[in-house]
């Protein structure tokens, strides 16, 4: 499988899932956060769904071990520049989207092109985010194959 490079933005309870499904379909994926505490969080929560997806048998040690190397956390948004997807997934707050969405702009933000907001709240894509969101329950039933990668 040719490799992808998909940026997670925001390593919240959705970001941190999102990444993994991700990573476990074989995609590189840059979680990015505005804070260390955020990325420590998420990694935590990554390893213990690792671990118990190994203690049920549903992945192996070797399989777990791949899919946490395929993920890299970050604060840097430099990981924003050869992105093939950027899916952002931060704090419902429109204040910040917008700040988020301004700020990945400037540093050249995903040059594939394909930049999606995740959100809970379907009236966020009306006030000037990016005019490819996709909402919760869209993403949502459509797997890391089907995105627009």
């Amino acid at each position: 499988m040719e490799q992808k490079h998909i940026v997670l933005a925001g390593a919240g309870m959705m970001g941190a899932s999102l990444s993994q499904v991700y990573a476990q379909a074989g995609y590189q994926v840059s979680l990015w956060n505005g804070s260390e505490s955020g990325l420590e969080r998420a990694k935590n929560l990554i390893a213990l769904n690792q671990e118990t997806l190994r203690k049920e048998g549903m992945v192996t040690a070797e399989q777990s071990e791949e899919l946490q190397k395929r993920i890299t956390y970050t604060t840097s948004k430099v990981c924003m520049e050869d992105c093939d997807l950027m899916v952002e997934a931060i704090i419902e707050n429109m204040d910040a989207k917008h700040k988020f969405w301004e700020d990945a702009s400037r540093s050249g933000g995903c040059p594939a092109g394909h930049q999606y907001q995740w959100t809970a709240n379907p009236r966020s894509s009306q006030v000037g985010l990016p005019s490819r969101a996709v909402h919760g329950p869209a993403l949502a039933e459509s797997p890391p194959s089907a995105a627009p990668v």
